[in-house]
Order: structure tokens, then C-alpha cells, then sequence
């Protein structure tokens, strides 16, 4: 699987949690996403550096989780026509369920 199919899957899955957690009527998607992360056990959610920082590694084999970033801009030129799209990024991080303290 190349990078670009990774993705693909990794943002399908993503839609399909944040699905899940819209019905939680969470303040927010990633809110959401979180109590479902946390029903795993997923209590403490860091980026790689964030982890590293405090002193953690990462598991070998550990794969990420996903949160949404925070909205993104981009400018676009559409048939002459310029115009602002919106997105979002997803947001690798890794959980307490994931390091350890070597």
C-alpha cells in the first residue's frame, strides 16, 4: 500500500468514527472521538514529540490515532475563478496505552 492509499484509508476510517461520535453530541467531533478512544482505554492523548518530550517511546508497531486538526485554508483557482476552500488535516497521536518509559 503506497502513501496516498494509506491515507485514503486511514481519513475513511477517521469519517467512520466521526460518525460515530457526532451521535455522542459532543461539544465537538474530536470530542467525541476522544470518549470513544477513551472507552479503549486511550485515556492520554500526545503527539510523537509530545511524548518524547516527557521522557516516553513508542511502542514498536504502534500505530496512530487520529484526531481532526484544526481547519485549514487554501486558495484555488476553479475555471478562471479563484476561491477559498476549507479542510481538514488529520492529527497522528499516540496513547498512554501506547509508550512506555524506557
Amino acid at each position: 500500500m503506497n502513501n496516498i492509499e494509506f491515507i485514503k484509508a486511514k481519513k475513511a476510517e477517521l469519517n467512520i468514527l466521526s460518525a460515530q461520535a457526532k451521535e455522542r453530541n459532543a461539544k465537538s467531533i474530536n470530542d467525541g472521538l476522544k470518549s470513544i478512544y477513551k472507552e479503549h482505554g486511550h485515556t492520554e492523548l500526545r503527539t510523537f514529540d509530545e511524548w518524547k518530550a516527557k521522557g516516553f517511546s513508542i511502542k514498536r508497531g504502534a500505530q496512530a490515532i487520529y484526531l481532526w486538526s484544526k481547519k485549514q485554508t487554501k486558495k484555488i483557482v476553479d475555471n478562471g475563478t479563484e476561491k477559498e476552500i476549507f479542510y481538514f488535516r488529520m492529527k497522528p497521536l499516540f496513547s498512554n496505552l501506547q509508550v512506555y518509559q524506557p
